[in-house]
């Protein structure tokens, strides 16, 4: 399998205006949010289901495929806002990574893929249309989005997003309280572009002495196994890949600050 996908996902640095997300949790499983999060974006302080305990979120979409060009992060939002309103809304990602270029300051013609929160304020500022009105057509990247596009691109009434805390009861908590997927970047590493991970969906923690850095992606973590101690994820390198699309993660991976970050969940109204 071919393996040339870009892995050009930008890590952006704190903001201390960011709303938060995080949980902690004790030695009886007694759940502490510490959390400054959006104006209707509720806490809980429901249990994360105990050790050894598996979850997935549900209402799954289908796996898309971003192609040769470095629009990963729009991919990731594509697949939890289809997920989060069954399939109502195929956001338009070539427009969504137009616009975030824009936002960062790139020429539309350099492919320099683009951060988490510029997505989110791309939403935010330009509002997003369906694909049926701007196609994903790979080679139109380049392109400045149609006009019929911005007159089309009021999908949400409401829009927040809100970031996590780097632990794994923050994670899992948001998980089994939201039942949305979590956005998030990673370093990807040489073994992760292995022929064994394409095929089986198993990534391994990486050798970061001896492996080669290829750069950094954005995925969707979907699901976690406390047996396994991984994570479960979408990807967006089509149905071909992985295990049907879909890899699993270490949780050791996802918590190390120097190889991940940029946790992050929306809320919105449509």
């Amino acid at each position: 399998m071919s393996l040339n996908y870009k892995l050009n996902h930008r890590f952006q640095e704190k903001d201390e205006r960011d709303y938060t997300y995080s949980v902690k949790m004790d030695e009886t499983h007694k759940l502490e949010i510490i959390t400054k999060t959006a104006k209707g974006v509720t806490t809980t302080t429901t249990q994360t289901p105990k050790t050894s305990a598996t979850f997935s979120i549900s209402n799954l979409p289908s796996i898309v495929n971003q192609g040769k060009i470095g629009s990963c992060t729009a991919n990731a939002f594509y697949f939890t806002v289809m997920q989060q309103t069954k399939n109502q809304i195929p956001l338009s990602r070539l427009f969504l990574y137009a616009n975030c270029r824009c936002l960062d300051n790139t020429p539309l013609n350099q492919d320099n893929g683009t951060y988490v929160r510029t997505v989110c304020n791309a939403i935010l500022n330009y509002g997003v249309c369906k694909e049926t009105v701007y196609p994903y057509i790979t080679t139109n990247f380049a392109n400045f989005p149609p006009l019929t596009s911005y007159k089309n691109s009021n999908q949400f009434k409401k829009f927040t997003y809100t970031f996590l805390a780097q632990n794994i009861a923050t994670m899992k908590n948001c998980l089994t309280t939201y039942n949305v997927p979590i956005v998030f970047g990673f370093m990807v590493y040489s073994s992760f572009m292995s022929n064994t991970v394409s095929t089986t969906g198993v990534a391994p923690m990486p050798n970061t002495k001896t492996e080669t850095l290829e750069g950094g992606h954005c995925a969707c973590i979907v699901g976690y196994d406390d047996t396994a101690q991984r994570f479960t994820c979408a990807n967006s390198w089509g149905t071909s890949w992985g295990n049907k699309g879909y890899f699993t993660i270490p949780y050791t991976y996802l918590t190390n600050t120097s190889l991940a970050s940029d946790f992050c969940f929306t809320t919105f109204v449509y």
